[in-house]
């Protein structure tokens, strides 16, 4: 009977918690109280790489009728993710249950490394006048390191440092040099820093086909992970986000290539990434073992393109795509991949080597094709190897979902947006938009970007602004949606959206929008955007924020974990 009682008093404590009611002990008659407002701010505590670490939550509290709070007492309880009842008794274990914690008005918190699991606490506040009793509730969220964060590359003297806004918005932990504050060594890679890229999970188990993959009728496991990667002049790094530690390196990763590596560009994609070394095209299987292959045109000759980006997936004709321009020929390209290809033959060359330590050949190599229409209902809007594109040079490219873009100079305006899409009900080469450049922008000075959350909408960010660019709306304009107000002279050295995977990942991140400044005293800062589902950015509180206290950046990419 006694534990009966107890359930029922805990359900009533916390129904009057959620209606904001209080016990008057019976008392019917109408007379005035002292209303006590109780608040929990807004906690989350980033774990400590080992040891413990220590948090303090001190309430908010207002009442309408005294101005201390000697008349007030307070009582914390705290719970698992799943607490809903209140138990008095401190040795109660299971998960439904609050159990008592602390008597003071501000809750001390001791939280050690392992402890990854979100807490919910629960404060009573008594006034002792009338014995009327005020709840909160909130949940305090731990979060790992370097498992929600804004990776900065940044150059300093020639060399690169790496840095982070560990964290979302005013509870982010904010490095200049990560390597040298949290993990006292120097940044890994030689040579002047040019990229950075950051994929949520690395790996086939990203594409929801499984995570197993089959080498010679046999069947072994393949775990995704997230990685970073890092891109000097020199070098290319494979990095293990939480603990910064190099996975493979690129004398390890591009094998075929030769020293010195003399890289231009990396892109990273959903089922393969791209290197350009020593001015030709390596690209590696998304199979998580990161060995990369020749990327040939269809004559058999290995590419020598600059400029690449992805696109395709749900509702495509085939898999993924690469587009990219060849620049020798002046004709686009395009290379696909298949869900078979990486969890079947693709993978048992990359497996073999990294497993069984096998030599590296180019047995994998990818052979691009010019994409043009074969179904006759479809109608390519331009030639991908038209004689009208011996004049354009491509500049940038982007992608949406199953589109992708080329943005080129001497197509007869300012920047000419070639589209071309992997939907099975549309051509390949489905659209030709003609852009005029406001504010007398150059080319050059624009770095155009588009996510998974939009369908033919585009990003644009030059100088100290943010532009987007509605293909749905006939002949393309740019509109200003932000400008960078704290430095006019500021310039954009890079965009990311938080979510740049496009088969599975964040909804919510494939909106929210980061883009670095450098400003004209030196320093740099990460401005994070949250955009409406028609690209303009949200008018709610909290939907811009800067992350500052940087050098001069060079990139930007976000890591996340589920």
């Amino acid at each position: 009977m006694k534990a009966i009682i107890k359930n029922l008093c805990g359900m009533l404590a916390l129904s009057l918690a959620l209606t904001a009611c209080y016990d008057d002990e019976g008392n019917y008659t109408y007379h005035e109280i002292n209303e006590v407002s109780v608040t929990i701010p807004k906690t989350s505590v980033r774990l400590p790489r080992e040891g413990e670490v220590q948090v303090s939550i001190t309430p908010e509290l207002s009442q309408t009728m005294l101005d201390n709070e000697e008349n007030l007492t307070f009582q914390w309880y705290k719970g698992s993710a799943n607490a809903t009842h209140i138990s008095e008794d401190p040795d109660e274990e299971r998960d439904m249950y609050y159990r008592p914690y602390s008597t003071d008005k501000v809750c001390t918190l001791t939280v050690a490394f392992d402890e990854t699991a979100p807490i919910k606490l629960l404060l009573m506040v008594t006034d002792r006048t009338n014995n009327t009793q005020w709840y909160a509730e909130s949940t305090v969220n731990m979060v790992l390191p370097f498992s929600h964060t804004w990776f900065v590359l940044q150059e300093e003297g020639g060399k690169g440092m790496l840095g982070a806004a560990d964290g979302e918005g005013d509870q982010a932990t904010i490095f200049r040099d990560i390597y040298a504050e949290e993990f006292d060594r120097t940044f890994p890679l030689e040579g002047k820093p040019l990229s950075l890229d950051a994929q949520h999970q690395y790996g086939p188990g990203s594409w929801n086909y499984g995570t197993y993959a089959q080498i010679g009728g046999m069947m072994y496991r393949i775990s995704p992970f997230p990685a970073l990667h890092i891109m000097t002049d020199q070098d290319l790094h494979l990095v293990a986000p939480s603990t910064l530690e190099s996975k493979y390196t690129g004398a390890q990763m591009l094998l075929g290539a030769g020293q010195p590596l003399d890289l231009s560009a990396f892109y990273c994609g959903t089922w393969a990434t791209v290197a350009i070394s020593q001015g030709k095209v390596w690209q590696a299987r998304e199979d998580s073992h990161a060995v990369y292959y020749t990327a040939k045109d269809p004559e058999g000759n290995q590419l020598t393109s600059t400029q690449w980006t992805e696109y395709g997936g749900e509702g495509s004709v085939s898999g993924y795509y690469w587009l990219t321009f060849d620049e020798q020929s002046h004709r686009f390209l395009t290379c696909s991949y298949t869900s078979m290809e990486i969890m079947m033959p693709g993978a048992n060359p990359s497996y073999m080597l990294r497993s069984m330590g096998t030599p590296w050949s180019d047995s994998a190599s990818k052979s691009a094709f010019v994409p043009e229409s074969t179904d006759a209902t479809l109608v390519d809007v331009f030639d991908a190897d038209g004689a009208d594109l011996a004049g354009i040079d491509v500049f940038a490219m982007a992608r949406t979902d199953n589109q992708a873009y080329a943005f080129a100079t001497g197509g007869g305006s300012p920047v000419t947006i070639y589209e071309f899409s992997a939907d099975a009900t549309e051509a390949p080469c489905s659209g030709l938009y003609h852009l005029t450049l406001p504010d007398g922008l150059n080319p050059g000075d624009c770095r155009f970007i588009s996510s998974k959350g939009y369908v033919r909408v585009l990003f644009m960010a030059a100088g100290n602004k943010v532009y987007k660019i509605d293909l749905n709306r006939g002949t393309p304009e740019a509109g200003l949606i932000y400008e960078y107000t704290a430095d006019p002279a500021a310039t954009v050295a890079a965009v990311k959206f938080k979510e740049q995977g496009y088969f599975t990942g964040n909804d919510v991140y494939t909106r929210h929008l980061g883009v670095a400044f450098n400003r004209a005293d030196g320093t740099g800062s990460v401005v994070e955007l949250h955009l409406t589902a028609a690209g303009d950015v949200d008018r709610a509180e909290g939907s811009v924020y800067e992350y500052t206290g940087y050098g001069k950046i060079v990139d930007i990419a976000y890591n996340y974990s589920d």
